[in-house]
């Protein structure tokens, strides 16, 4: 019954990536409205045929990976469930540590391991392919240290996330869903707290914006957007990408405006001003 089962979603999931590639690639409509032709936001006004063409198809094979990513996470899980090796890594935590806590980090650590190895090939794939359309500089050594910062990231807040839902329905078994409720407002804040200061850094150097005059100027736009940032940040991001980006992250005094270093490089003051303003609001 469970192998039938686990077929089954096998093949649930390669009918769905077929309808999602036959949607993408042969049914979505992906011109521009007429309304918006030979405007400043049709790309045909600043990109030539084969820019337009690899732009288009890049983006068709990214949004069909992302829209297979999630649903094979779900089909990894299931089968987890139904091939019984989440019995197989619960037992290994019981003959490996007799603490309750310490058998919840060992079974984690297994399911974890286990999901990192399975979809290490749509990662892969998505890095090959930024790198195939030259949008990502990034060496594999760096991509592989950035994915392992992932793995440990995700591993210690899933454990604490594990850990206080255990306690919690141990604790109010009626209602222990209203309180992990209650508690994960503080928690994401507490995280998007975080962020800028510890996680951030783990993986690009930030330094204090350069351009003295244009820190200014952005200031003035995050107080008018009533953002408490004190400084601006830039981070080097062109050994890992030729793409362009600017972000506002953090809350309270936490707050920080980052800025690419691909950005300031290639763009002039105001249209640097034009990005903040669409990313303050």
């Amino acid at each position: 019954m469970a192998r039938k089962m686990g077929f089954y979603g096998i093949i649930a999931y390669i009918l769905y990536g077929f309808a999602v590639y036959w949607y993408l690639f042969y049914f979505a409509d992906t011109n521009l409205p007429f309304e918006y032709e030979g405007s400043r936001a049709d790309p045909a006004t600043f990109m030539n045929g084969r820019e337009l063409m690899l732009t288009e198809e890049y983006s068709k094979i990214r949004n069909l990976l992302f829209f297979l990513s999630t649903p094979f996470e779900w089909l990894f899980y299931f089968l987890i469930l139904l091939l019984g090796l989440s019995k197989a890594f619960k037992k290994w935590a019981e003959d490996t540590s007799k603490n309750k806590y310490g058998q919840t980090a060992i079974y984690m650590i297994w399911l974890s391991f286990f999901a990192f190895i399975a979809t290490f090939p749509l990662s892969y794939i998505s890095y090959t392919l930024s790198k195939t359309y030259n949008i990502s500089t990034q060496t594999f050594t760096s991509w592989m240290k950035d994915e392992l910062i992932d793995f440990w990231i995700n591993y210690a807040m899933m454990f604490v996330i594990v850990v206080v839902l255990y306690w919690l329905i141990n604790k109010f078994k009626r209602f222990w869903w209203l309180f992990a409720w209650l508690l994960s407002v503080p928690f994401t804040l507490f995280i998007m707290f975080l962020q800028p200061v510890v996680i951030d850094p783990l993986y690009n150097d930030f330094y204090p914006l350069k351009n003295k005059e244009l820190e200014t100027k952005i200031l003035d736009l995050a107080g008018q957007a009533n953002i408490p940032a004190q400084h601006v940040f830039e981070v080097n991001m062109a050994e890992k990408t030729n793409a362009l980006n600017a972000y506002v992250t953090g809350i309270g005094s936490n707050s920080r405006i980052v800025l690419w270093d691909t950005t300031l490089n290639r763009l002039s003051d105001d249209q640097i001003l034009f990005i903040m303003a669409h990313e303050m609001a």
